[in-house]
């Protein structure tokens, strides 16, 4: 997960969202992308690749933050891998917000934040669970300058203004790092049964 700021990037940025993956072949990447891959000689490659492939997945949607033709952040949504816990939850009523990154030259500029509001400001979720999951091997810390504390607290704050709140878990990749954390937003309308099922799964073993 990564940036936020201030609404500064002037019109030539454009947002779009639901993208295809025909639309994702015709865009190139950013040479500032490439966090999931801690920015390797192919990590904009990987990540390009990455976006098309969940963007072929039913259920999942991929938004992109584009300058012409070339892609300069995304933001992506699937439910959730079948090895999670909450792999058995009702289809469509949970889903993971797999990944949000915005290029190394574009950060602090709100691009993050343009994503965020695409994203959530139609109310689309609002009948839904959506988590996810902050950790930190993947926080670009070099290119932020910051510290794993700081840039925890950033995460929450761009997080915070969509209703997400960090929930304990036992989850082994979050409790890995106590750093890490999990950010989850339940819809105002989500169904109590779907709150219990999901709160139940939380930490393993309680009933």
């Amino acid at each position: 997960m990564h940036a936020a700021g201030p609404e500064t990037v002037g019109p030539c940025l454009e947002v779009r969202d639901r993208c295809t993956p025909d639309l994702l072949t015709g865009l190139s990447i950013d040479p500032g992308l490439g966090a999931f891959s801690r920015y390797a000689p192919e990590a904009g490659r990987r990540q390009h690749a990455a976006l098309i492939r969940v963007a072929s997945l039913a259920e999942s949607r991929v938004l992109v933050a584009h300058v012409g033709r070339c892609l300069v952040g995304y933001l992506t949504f699937h439910p959730p891998p079948e090895e999670s816990r909450w792999a058995d939850l009702p289809r469509g009523q949970i889903l993971e917000l797999g990944g949000i990154e915005v290029a190394r030259g574009f950060r602090s500029r709100g691009v993050a934040r343009r994503l965020m509001n695409a994203a959530f400001d139609s109310g689309g979720y609002d009948a839904a669970i959506v988590y996810a999951q902050g950790l930190t091997w993947c926080w670009d810390m070099t290119g932020s300058r910051m510290g794993p504390s700081e840039y925890r607290t950033m995460i929450l704050r761009l997080f915070g203004v969509y209703g997400f709140e960090r929930c304990v878990t036992d989850e082994p990749d979050v409790s890995f790092d106590r750093t890490s954390v999990l950010l989850v937003r339940i819809g105002p309308h989500a169904p109590a049964p779907l709150v219990q099922a999901f709160r139940a799964r939380l930490v393993a073993g309680r009933p």
